[in-house]
């Protein structure tokens, strides 16, 4: 506490926030005459965390294959998918990939966890190479 002018500061510092810390905080103060509160609401941000379910696939031609990808964060992180076929040009030589008729994208939002799926119905030769998958949440 810091008394300055009969005025009584206090502060609040919070270091190593983890997302559990997001919450509102109420800062009380008494004295004989009256109690007063004040609240303060604290978003901890952090940057995406992302999991793929399979990171290595072996299939035939006109097999169908599925790659889920899961991520959290806050704010809520956008996925976008990119597939490399030339691994000699990694780790760039990657292009994005759009829902289109052989390659389908779902994305689901449930609370603080964002999922996408790739889908492909009937593998080619096209499909080969690497598949990333990128959270931003900026």
């Amino acid at each position: 506490h810091e008394y300055i002018n009969n005025t009584v500061t206090s502060t609040l510092s919070l270091s190593d926030l983890h997302d559990g810390d997001t919450s509102n905080y109420t800062f009380q103060a008494n004295n004989t005459l009256a109690v007063i509160g004040q609240e303060a609401s604290l978003l901890v941000l952090y940057p995406p965390n992302v999991t793929v379910s399979s990171l290595s696939i072996l299939l035939n031609e006109t097999d169908s294959f599925s790659i889920t990808c899961t991520s959290s964060g806050i704010p809520l992180p956008s996925l976008t998918w990119s597939h490399a076929t030339n691994i000699s040009l990694l780790p760039s030589g990657f292009n994005p990939i759009t829902d289109d008729v052989v390659v389908m994208v779902t994305i689901e939002n449930s609370g603080s966890i964002v999922k996408s799926v790739l889908s492909v119905p009937i593998a080619t030769k096209s499909h080969e190479g690497v598949y990333k998958c990128k959270g931003e949440n900026g």
